[in-house]
């Protein structure tokens, strides 16, 4: 039996820019029930751009290996050559993941580098 205060899981949507949505989808997706649509700064959606891609790179999932570090921000350096990613925010991001995997190495934890 389920407990009486059960929700069903909902959807939620990402829109970076509302304004260059079609209207009419916009008003679907605000009235589609159990569907939550979240408009985010374009800088906001530039950076989960690239956290999102650095995540689904470095996980192993079931159909593909994990990337290390390295050739994770490899991989990714040739998409920001290729104009996909803003590249001051992903320099930004390639500094701190870079930093960050150098505090846990000093601290004796184990990295994909």
């Amino acid at each position: 039996m389920l407990h009486q205060s059960y929700q069903p899981i909902t959807s939620t949507i990402l829109i970076a820019d509302a304004q260059a949505v079609n209207r009419e989808l916009l008003q679907e997706l605000l009235t589609a029930p159990g569907c939550k649509v979240i408009t985010v700064p374009d800088v906001t959606a530039r950076v989960l751009q690239i956290v999102v891609v650095y995540d689904d790179l470095t996980t192993v999932r079931s159909h593909k290996h994990a990337f290390s570090i390295t050739d994770a921000l490899q991989t990714m350096k040739q998409g920001v050559a290729q104009n996909w990613w803003d590249p001051h925010i992903f320099d930004q991001f390639e500094r701190l993941v870079r930093s960050c995997t150098a505090a846990l190495l000093s601290h004796g934890v184990a990295a994909g580098m």
